[in-house]
């Protein structure tokens, strides 16, 4: 499930440290839940994450019953996919 915190989470850590965002990539694994139950959740939140500047990569996609024309709906800079 998407954690509403994330963001601001997110943001408050660049701020507190005085971070360039863009100097970082925030990975992170898509879970089935998370794609076909929850996609428009999923695609805000990481939206979200990239407007305060950081890169968004996607591990180990692939590993269920995903499909890549979901990622579609997915701000992804890097994606890894599983075999």
């Amino acid at each position: 499930m998407i954690q509403s915190e994330l963001v601001d989470t997110v943001q408050r850590i660049f701020r507190a440290n005085a971070f360039d965002p863009t100097r970082i990539e925030l990975g992170f694994e898509v879970t089935e839940t998370a794609v076909i139950c929850y996609p428009e959740a999923a695609a805000a939140t990481l939206q979200a994450l990239r407007y305060l500047g950081a890169q968004i990569s996607i591990d180990d996609f692939g590993t269920g019953y995903s499909s890549l024309a979901y990622l579609k709906r997915f701000p992804v800079d890097t994606l890894k996919v599983d075999r």
